[in-house]
């Protein structure tokens, strides 16, 4: 898996539509869920699991730390062989 975006595109469908509409297009989780066809219950439970299956994968490609400026990084972990 390679990036971000390879991580967002790894998860399920229904974690990722309301990881993608919630987080990054800004919908509230009632709007997630209207779309979605869901209860608002659900589609929160859907935007928190797509949300650790995320942190999940970067963290096996990244070592996160904050530079100078206090800014969130990602430093690329090497490659297994």
């Amino acid at each position: 898996m390679r990036g971000r975006a390879s991580a967002i595109d790894s998860l399920p469908e229904d974690y990722r539509a309301a990881l993608v509409l919630h987080d990054l297009e800004g919908l509230s989780g009632q709007e997630v869920a209207e779309i979605a066809g869901c209860s608002l219950a659900t589609a929160k439970i859907r935007i928190h699991r797509a949300r650790l299956r995320l942190r999940e994968a970067l963290q096996q490609e990244c070592a996160f730390y904050r530079d100078d400026e206090n800014v969130f990084r990602c430093e690329r972990k090497p490659e297994s062989s």
